[in-house]
């Protein structure tokens, strides 16, 4: 087979910007472009070739069996290659597509059709369409000035059919001047003086404005060097967010996840430096962009200084249900509440707080809202202290994630057990006769499709329970507490060393006469929060609610509900948690 030639110039970076004239013959020159529907695919992907960033179509021609234009790129990531090879082949995949079951003789009937010529059906010539319908080379030339321009476009437009063109013609050489013979030294030296005059003028402005343009060349180029390094630590950050976007539970604190190897790229390298506050949920992140070949000598470096905080929507509310909701009268609540429902207020009711209603809110003046109402539907006539809003932010309701939790427990039950909580950081399992340690970094307790009971505790340690099963079952995914649950700090409040969350696919019983207090984050996925007998007495609940179905409570009397404004900044392990970046700066 015989080799296509080359005819590029050797060294020369065809995506530099300029003008380029470039001539493209059908496939044995044969007249394809006479049909009108191959023709109309041309133009049309002529078109589109302005689409692409850089690229430009000054001006073309099309002839029965070939086609000029002039392509013009600039900043164009795109070589001229590139772009012919796309038109090329664009075309010959639409046009094999119109034409897909046309052989060579249709293709003559079509040709023939629109322009009353007949083309050769010979073997050679007469091959289906689908197997080429270009050259495989083209040919191009460089404009290399506004004159030759001009003078290609005119020549293209009165001499379209031919293929090759002259270019030297265009071009005009630097012509030589034949030297002043003067005939006396006196012209000479006049001469001299003058160009002395002007070269004394001339050089301190040249002199200045060399200077003035290497300036500016510099301060470009550094530029330049700190934008490219600066863009290389942002990569480190946006990797991170990524990373943490794709897995609400995992990732976030241990090293290997967060491990990053020196990145390496043509223009320079990212180096980053991570440090976990698991109890706090922080991430602390300095990140290096280097500018240059050499790691250990750049150019132009950068750092950048940003700090992640992990929260979880299960701590960040007072109480979140996804039914509509009543509250009696004289109820004061702290914290947060959202509600995907229509919500009803008593009288005198009291919310230290923002509230949230995917709904319409419906109370009278003496309801008071010490925070922002953020309501989709009507307000109702409720005071709000803050500014109401026809909008709610936007939130998704957490889910258990059972594989995790059977990843990274640190003690698992399949079938139900009762524990208790001591104030020496250890508890203790029904059908066990040791107490299991709490480990310093939190504890993951989980009953795999069983039920769990809790009876009166005193929490030392970070702790969260978890209770999974089939949704709907009264033996599956229910955790019953029995006791009081208490911090061993002696506060009302989680803080690094003490705090507790509940969670359960089902049901949260609350099970304990003569009055209950609880310090927890509770979390319902599929049910809600109730009272069971012998429950009575008076409830004082610490922590947080979130509950798909509300709460029903109504046997304990009086309820008092306090949001732990601590739950949030020391929240238990292992709850579902999105990444927010907190501060952010580059030095």
């Amino acid at each position: 087979m015989k080799a296509i030639k080359n005819i590029r110039l050797k060294n020369y970076n065809y995506k530099t910007n300029g003008y380029y004239f470039v001539t493209i013959c059908t496939d044995y020159r044969k007249p394809f472009l006479q049909n009108n529907t191959i023709k109309d695919i041309v133009v049309a992907e002529l078109a589109r070739l302005n689409d692409l960033n850089g690229v430009k179509i000054d001006y073309y021609v099309i002839m029965p069996n070939h086609i000029h234009l002039i392509i013009v790129l600039e900043d164009s990531k795109y070589s001229l290659f590139d772009i012919v090879k796309r038109f090329k082949s664009k075309t010959t995949v639409f046009v094999n597509k119109q034409f897909a079951n046309v052989d060579a003789q249709l293709v003559g009937r079509l040709t023939q059709a629109d322009q009353g010529r007949h083309i050769n059906k010979d073997a050679d010539q007469g091959r289906q369409l689908h197997q080429r319908l270009w050259q495989p080379n083209y040919y191009e030339h460089i404009i290399r000035n506004e004159h030759a321009l001009g003078k290609i476009r005119e020549y293209i437009q009165n001499n379209p059919e031919k293929e090759k063109i002259e270019f030297d013609q265009f071009y005009e050489r630097m012509g030589t001047t034949a030297p002043n013979k003067l005939g006396n030294y006196k012209q000479k030296g006049q001469a001299m003086i003058i160009v002395l005059v002007l070269m004394l003028f001339l050089f301190p402005i040249a002199a200045a404005f060399l200077y003035v343009s290497v300036t500016e060349m510099t301060h470009t180029r550094m530029e330049r060097r700190f934008k490219t390094a600066t863009a290389l630590a942002n990569n480190v950050l946006v990797d991170l967010m990524r990373q943490f976007s794709q897995s609400y539970y995992t990732g976030h604190y241990d090293s290997d996840s967060l491990a990053r190897n020196e990145m390496f790229y043509e223009i320079g390298f990212s180096t980053v430096t991570i440090t976990a506050d698991a109890v706090r949920h922080y991430l602390y992140i300095q990140a290096t962009g280097k500018y240059g070949k050499d790691a250990n000598n750049p150019l132009s470096d950068k750092k950048l200084y940003a700090v992640i905080k992990f929260d979880s929507d299960i701590t960040n509310y007072n109480f979140w249900c996804n039914t509509a909701q009543s509250w009696g009268s004289a109820v004061t609540e702290s914290g947060r509440d959202r509600v995907s429902g229509n919500v009803s207020l008593g009288g005198s009711d009291t919310f230290n707080g923002d509230f949230i209603v995917v709904g319409n809110m419906t109370g009278v003046s003496s309801n008071l809202i010490n925070g922002n109402l953020y309501c989709t539907g009507s307000f109702g006539s409720v005071s709000v202290a803050g500014s109401k809003y026809n909008f709610v932010p936007e939130a998704a309701w957490p889910s258990i994630d059972v594989s995790y939790y059977d990843t990274y427990y640190n003690f698992k039950s399949t079938w139900t057990r009762t524990i208790q909580f001591l104030p020496n950081g250890t508890f203790t399992v029904s059908g066990s006769t040791a107490p299991v340690t709490i480990p310093s970094g939190g504890c993951i307790i989980f009953a795999k499709s069983c039920n769990i009971n809790i009876s009166s505790s005193t929490v030392k340690g970070r702790v969260t329970v978890v209770a999974s099963g089939t949704q709907g079952s009264s033996r599956q995914g229910n955790i019953w507490v029995n006791g009081n649950l208490n911090y061993a700090n002696g506060t009302n409040n989680a803080s690094d060393s003490d705090s507790l969350a509940l969670m359960s696919h089902n049901y949260i019983n609350f099970a304990k006469a003569g009055g209950l207090t609880v310090h927890a984050t509770l979390f319902s996925q599929y049910r809600s929060v109730r009272s069971q007998s012998p429950a009575s007495g008076t409830l004082n609940l610490y922590g947080t609610m979130i509950t798909n179905q509300g709460a029903s409570l109504s046997v304990y009397s009086p309820r008092n509900y306090i949001f732990d404004t601590e739950i949030n900044k020391y929240s238990p392990p292992g709850l579902p948690e999105k990444p927010y970046l907190v501060t952010w700066h580059m030095k």
